[in-house]
């Protein structure tokens, strides 16, 4: 049986400032546009910010040893 994944990833920024990301576009699919909505949230951006304290880590060793390019 498969389970349900919510992504919390980063919506990436626009040039225009004026542009909200976490409103959906015309050409999104409802799971992205579900995606952007819930990034917007303050739940999300407070998950989001605590990903340094456990997935950088993960990159440390090799940023450290220079095997990340």
């Amino acid at each position: 049986m498969a389970g349900e994944t919510t992504v919390y990833a980063a919506v990436p920024k626009t040039k225009d400032p004026a542009v909200d990301v976490h409103q959906a576009k015309a050409k999104d699919s409802p799971a992205v546009a579900k995606w952007r909505e819930r990034m917007g949230s303050d739940e999300a951006k407070a998950l989001y910010k605590d990903r340094s304290a456990t997935v950088e880590w993960v990159n440390a060793p090799a940023s450290n040893r220079s095997l990340k390019g």
